[in-house]
Formats: structure tokens, C-alpha cells, sequence
């Protein structure tokens, strides 16, 4: 997509996966989470990634937003890794595409039209509802680290606040939550 709104890349990367996750759950029925920074979950399993830019040197930048879903493929076959799934894999039957994407531009648009700030906030609140592993145990690579600990929370600013085994809480702004 290519979107010429005033967000930040952040606020429509969210924007995005909370569309993309509330779509999923709404056309299939299965619950569907946000992984930080930037995938939609089934259970254990990325359906979904997400990839915002912005290029350098336009005066009036817009955000382009690629998504990538997992619909009618066999996981197997298809060579993704275990950590990936489908819609097909999940549901055991295949789902309409057009529909799928109809829903979710339906969602965006909904959420375009509000006034931006207010926008901000409720998109970081429901992304925040749909936190995948919230409250629980995650190992985090970063720069080649592993961290484990336990999500907290999302700030506004994006960063994951992760409570180490010392009982510190680190703000984690780059890495990569393992699966």
C-alpha cells in the first residue's frame, strides 16, 4: 500500500497489523496476536509480516506498507520454515483472498478517517490488547544476544519493555523475539 497520511511509519505499522490481526480473527475465527515490532501470530506461528518505509528525499513522503499473508499455502511443501503457518494450515480449508483484503482495507480506512492523534491512541491501545506472548516468557536476539525475559508492555515509542531474571525491566528497542 501506498498511504500519504500524517503518521508516523510506527503508528501505520500498527495500524496495519491490528487490521490485519482483527481481519484474520474476523474472517476465519481463529484469534490472531501482534508480535512486536511487526508480525501477526496464530498461536506459536507467524501468519503475517509487516514492512514499513518511507523513502528519503519527497517533500511529501508517503509510507509505503507491504504485507505479506500466509492464505491458501501449504506450509510444508511451500518451504517455509516450522515457525510459519497459513490460513490453510490452520483452518484446514482455504480462504478467500479478496475477501481477506477487503476486510482489512475496510479496517484501515475506518481508522484513517479518525482525527490522527486520537487514532494514535487507540490503535496503540488495541495493538496492546493483542500483544502476543504478553505476561509470558520470550527469548529476544539482539546484535547477537539472547535475552530472555518477560513482556510488559509496548511504549508509544515502540519499545518492548522486557523484565530480566534480576527483576530489571529493559526497554528493547532493536531485535528480533524468537520463536
Amino acid at each position: 500500500m501506498l498511504l500519504r497520511e500524517p503518521l508516523q511509519p510506527l503508528d501505520l505499522t500498527r495500524m496495519t497489523g491490528v487490521s490485519v490481526a482483527e481481519a484474520i480473527t474476523q474472517e476465519t475465527g481463529v484469534p490472531s496476536r501482534v508480535k512486536w515490532p511487526n508480525d501477526v501470530m496464530l498461536g506459536e506461528r507467524k501468519v503475517c509480516g509487516i514492512l514499513t518505509e518511507t523513502p528519503s528525499g519527497e517533500p511529501e513522503a508517503a509510507t509505503i506498507v507491504g504485507v505479506g499473508i500466509n492464505v491458501n499455502v501449504d506450509p510444508g511443501p511451500a518451504g517455509l520454515p516450522p515457525t510459519a503457518t497459513s490460513l490453510l494450515a490452520e483452518l484446514g480449508r482455504g480462504s478467500s483472498r479478496a475477501d481477506l483484503f477487503a476486510a482489512i482495507i475496510t479496517r484501515l480506512d475506518g481508522y484513517l478517517v479518525h482525527d490522527p492523534n486520537s487514532v494514535r491512541g487507540d490503535i496503540l491501545d488495541r495493538w496492546r490488547g493483542l500483544l502476543w506472548r504478553r505476561n509470558q516468557v520470550v527469548r529476544l536476539a539482539d546484535q547477537g544476544l539472547v535475552i530472555e525475559g518477560v513482556i510488559e508492555e509496548v511504549t508509544a515509542m515502540g519499545s518492548l519493555l522486557l523484565r530480566v531474571a534480576t527483576g530489571e525491566t529493559r526497554e528493547i528497542t532493536t531485535g528480533e523475539l524468537l520463536l
